[in-house]
C-alpha cells in the first residue's frame, strides 16, 4: 500500500469576504502524479497556485524546484491558510510537503515500513490526527474509509469543514 498516495479534501471554502462556498475545489493537478492542495482562505491559496503555474519555466521544473517556487510565493502573513504539494518525486518516492502562513514547513517522505500521512487543517489538528489513527484501526487498514470517517467527524466539530469531499489516488 505504501506505493500509493491518497489525497482527500473537503469542499468548503471560506472566502476573504466571509462568504462560504460548499462546492469549492481545493485539490489541483500540477502534473501527472503531483498535486497542490490548500486550506483556509481560498483566494490566497488559489492565487499562489496560479502564480506558480504561470512561471515561464514551469514545464521544465523538477518536483523540488516546484516545491521551492511554492515556498517562495507563499509568504508568512496574517491569513489563516495552509498549502500542500503531494505526490511522487522525480526519484519515484512519495512525499507530502506543506507550509502554513505562520511559516511552519513540513516534508514527509514515504516510510516503506509504515503509513505516512499529513492532515493539514487550520484548527483541531490533534483531534483529527487522533480520529484518523482510530479509524485506520477500526477499518482494518482501509485508508479511504479512515479518511472519509475523519472528514465526516471534522465537519461535525469545525464549521469551516464540509462533509462533502474530493478524493484522488496518485
Amino acid at each position: 500500500m505504501n506505493n500509493q498516495v491518497f489525497l482527500a479534501s473537503d469542499k468548503r471554502a471560506i472566502l476573504s469576504n466571509g462568504l462560504v462556498k460548499d462546492n469549492y475545489k481545493k485539490l489541483y493537478p500540477l502534473r501527472p502524479k503531483l498535486f497542490f492542495g490548500m486550506t483556509g482562505i481560498a483566494e490566497y491559496g488559489l492565487h499562489v497556485y496560479k502564480s506558480v503555474m504561470l512561471l515561464p519555466n514551469f514545464d521544465k521544473m523538477t518536483v523540488q524546484e516546484i516545491i521551492n517556487s511554492f515556498n517562495e510565493h507563499y509568504s508568512q502573513n496574517d491569513i489563516n491558510s495552509t498549502m500542500m504539494i503531494a505526490g511522487i518525486m522525480d526519484d519515484d518516492e512519495a512525499f507530502i510537503w506543506s507550509k502554513n502562513t505562520h511559516g511552519d514547513v513540513r516534508l514527509i517522505k514515504r516510510d516503506k515500513q509504515s503509513l505516512s500521512y499529513s492532515i493539514n487543517t487550520n484548527n483541531n489538528q490533534d483531534k483529527f490526527v487522533s480520529k484518523f489513527r482510530d479509524e485506520i484501526i477500526k477499518s482494518e487498514g482501509f485508508y479511504v474509509t479512515a479518511m472519509r470517517k475523519t472528514i465526516e467527524y471534522a465537519s461535525t466539530i469545525d464549521h469551516t469543514i464540509s462533509n462533502d469531499y474530493d478524493l484522488i489516488l496518485i
